[in-house]
């Protein structure tokens, strides 16, 4: 291995920066992101093997080391909580049953990152994916789209992408029912199942298969026996007990997913508090308003979105006092954020600039304390 490293080292030195990173059309797209690969895929074969230091980067999966009696089966008990999941693991681990013990199992799990300012569906699907040709999935998947961006704060779902070697037999097809199983087609797939096809292409396949196909970057010929067939799988989650091992790695979060379900329900919500307004339900809005930043952890344009509903229900309900404090929460988030002046009364207006000027005159104080809502988005004073 190491001799046939040196070659293909020795081979890359003579092309340029240019030649090596240039697209060839091959899996990992260029000489660069293959070579890249081999090393990344080398320093993780010698940590499972010797010990050695794990790759750098981020990880999707967990090391398990095999205990006398272990099988695929018990391994996917204890960390999935189904047995059933001792597929992933064979086809994770090129080791066959009965396991040694001392033989390290590689655990793939899906996993969470918390958005970081700067960050882009399409450099995500880099780190993860190992090319940005695949931010669609990563998009979709997570209820968003590559025109809408990310926010900070926001927490994604990571499919775990499985590498299944092509048999002779295997299509897209039964490839998708082995891994997602007919009748669980649209779950596996929930929100990228509708949107995975480009415009323009012809909608022949399945859900599942058109996941496959162009996460894959795969035309319509028949698969090539031996070739690698990325499934990602979004539902490849652990229990409880087996997350307590997992610590956070270069981004990837220990998380159950709870933050990324209180952030789709507060989008969810959002349009209800913006109707609630719509139709004079001020009570209520307040109500909603004030449980929705209650929850916590919601992304920067939620907090804004819900404090501006609040600052327009709190005016009508003679509260200009705690509508300037919304709005001033709103404000500081988005220092830009306008509000109609044709949709919205004089008295919202005012309480608008009075929040803008207040919020002015204590930044210009020396040591003025901020006046936005906590971090995480909530929970905001009572009101």
């Amino acid at each position: 291995n190491r001799w046939q490293n040196g070659s293909l080292y020795t081979a890359a030195e003579t092309l340029t920066d240019g030649d090596r990173k240039a697209d060839r059309g091959a899996f990992f797209k260029s000489i660069h992101g293959t070579l890249s690969h081999l090393v990344f895929g080398d320093q993780a074969w010698m940590h499972r093997f010797a010990g050695t230091p794990a790759p750098a980067g981020p990880t999707l999966a967990l090391v398990h080391v095999a205990r006398p009696g272990d099988t695929f089966a018990t391994i996917a008990q204890r960390y999935y909580g189904d047995p059933l999941d001792a597929l992933v693991l064979s086809v994770a681990n090129p080791v066959a049953e009965p396991l040694v013990p001392g033989e390290r199992i590689l655990v793939p799990t899906a996993g969470y990152h918390r958005v970081a300012a700067d960050e882009t569906w399409r450099s995500l699907a880099d780190r993860y994916y190992g090319t940005a040709d695949r931010a669609f999935y990563l998009a979709e998947i997570n209820h968003g789209s590559l025109d809408t961006p990310l926010e900070e704060n926001q927490e994604l779902l990571v499919p775990y992408p499985l590498a299944h070697r092509v048999d002779k037999n295997d299509t897209l097809e039964s490839i998708a029912a082995v891994y997602y199983g007919e009748s669980a087609q649209a779950t596996a797939t929930t929100g990228a199942a509708s949107k995975s096809a480009p415009a323009g292409e012809a909608d022949e396949d399945s859900p599942a298969v058109r996941i496959l196909r162009r996460f894959n970057g795969l035309e319509r010929e028949r698969l090539k026996p031996g070739s690698i067939v990325l499934v990602p799988l979004p539902t490849l989650t652990l229990t409880d007990t087996a997350r307590a091992r997992l610590t956070q790695a270069d981004g990837l979060l220990c998380s159950t997913g709870d933050l990324r379900a209180r952030q789709l329900d507060v989008s969810a919500q959002i349009p209800k508090l913006r109707e609630a307004v719509s139709n004079g339900q001020f009570v209520e809005a307040v109500a909603l308003g004030n449980a929705l930043l209650g929850h916590g952890g919601l992304t920067g344009n939620q907090v804004v979105s819900v404090e501006r509903e609040l600052g327009t229900a709190l005016v009508a309900l003679g509260r200009p006092g705690l509508a300037v404090a919304a709005f001033k929460a709103a404000i500081a988030r988005q220092p830009d954020l306008e509000l109609d002046t044709v949709r919205n009364s004089p008295k919202v207006l005012r309480a608008f600039r009075d929040a803008r000027d207040e919020l002015r005159r204590e930044r210009q104080r020396p040591n003025a304390g901020s006046p936005a809502a906590p971090p995480d988005g909530g929970p905001a004073p009572p009101r």
